[in-house]
């Protein structure tokens, strides 16, 4: 949003109005950020609110080995336990290839 508000002319804190409460802006404002929107292609990351507080709406289980019926039996309780209040979960199998389990932390990592 940096980029948009440096392009647009405005104040950092101009921006998010923009994007979530258009009727609250001043229509030049509006029309300024929008046009910048549009000349930089920005999209907004839906990841930005968690980058921003700390928090993160994965959740992420590491399991030692995923033959073992055991493992398979928690993670399906908890996956299905979850599903009720978290959108996203990560199930990871620490016996699986290194650049497997690279990929799961790369991707626990981006939320």
């Amino acid at each position: 949003m940096t980029d948009v508000a440096r392009e647009a002319g405005v104040f950092l804190v101009a921006v998010s109005p923009v994007l979530d409460q258009p009727h609250i802006v001043a229509a030049p404002t509006r029309q300024r950020v929008q046009s910048a929107i549009d000349r930089i292609s920005f999209v907004r990351s839906k990841h930005a609110p968690v980058l921003k507080d700390g928090s993160s709406l994965l959740i992420a289980i590491l399991v030692p080995d995923l033959t073992n019926p055991f493992y398979v039996a928690l993670v399906r309780a908890a996956v299905q336990k979850a599903h009720r209040t978290w959108p996203g979960i990560l199930v990871c199998n620490e016996n699986a290839e290194v650049e497997e389990r690279s990929r799961s932390l790369a991707l626990r990592d981006e939320h």
